[in-house]
């Protein structure tokens, strides 16, 4: 599904796809720059065989390109390097092969990657490593997620929401979920794959689009579905 803010925002993933026949040999050719692209991009390899006449195919003969790019950022691929990633920004190491396997295994069945990071951040090991005391823990939690330190007032807010009830887990996903976090996290997809910072009618349609229910995958597949990514490959 392809996000409706997506065509808005950084460009027209929902551009009419051209059929194969009316294709000639250079933009063939861009059509397999830009899966090549892709596949650096959000693999940190090059596109093997199989992938490029697959995807090629698919993008000549009528398939949306935000059909491909989701199709490409829900693969257990991209997955995988999504969850090593969080591993290692929250917990500071890979994840153990039978760690990895269970957390793909969850998102295919729609746990989001903000679900997971909650899970690690809530997790006994993580609370640990904050000093194991509520204060420390949300301590870390701005210096960690929100790259800054708390003031008294935001320690004493989330202490007494874990007071009146709320559990780690709430807390964590405030924090993830928060317009703070999900702005630098989209602001990082933009400079990655756009080589330039969000704007701000940007920022706030793909954090919305987040809090509202949107995948990570599918914002990060509607801006490599974009006209500006495409030309830029």
């Amino acid at each position: 599904m392809a996000l409706v803010t997506s065509a808005l925002i950084v460009g027209s993933a929902t551009t009419q796809p051209v059929e194969a026949a009316s294709l000639s040999s250079p933009q063939r050719a861009g059509v397999e720059a830009y899966v090549s692209a892709v596949y650096l991009d959000l693999f940190n390899r090059g596109v093997d065989a199989v992938g490029l006449a697959g995807w090629t195919a698919a993008l000549t003969t009528g398939t949306p390109r935000v059909a491909v790019a989701n199709g490409i950022t829900y693969s257990d691929e991209y997955r995988m390097r999504l969850i090593t990633g969080s591993y290692n920004r929250f917990l500071g190491r890979d994840p153990d092969p039978q760690g990895l396997q269970g957390w793909l295994g969850v998102m295919g069945q729609g746990v989001t990657i903000q679900q997971m990071e909650s899970g690690f951040i809530a997790s006994p090991e993580y609370y640990a490593n904050s000093g194991g005391t509520d204060q420390g823990w949300i301590t870390k939690l701005y210096q960690h997620v929100l790259n800054r330190g708390p003031s008294s007032a935001d320690i004493q807010g989330w202490m007494g929401a874990l007071q009146r009830g709320a559990n780690r887990e709430q807390v964590a996903m405030g924090f993830l979920l928060s317009s703070e976090n999900l702005g630098t996290v989209v602001n990082d997809q933009y400079l990655n794959l756009l080589g330039r910072g969000i704007d701000p009618t940007g920022r706030q349609g793909w954090v919305a689009a987040i809090q509202g229910g949107h995948r990570l995958e599918e914002v990060i597949g509607g801006i490599i579905a974009s006209d500006e990514y495409f030309s830029k490959c």
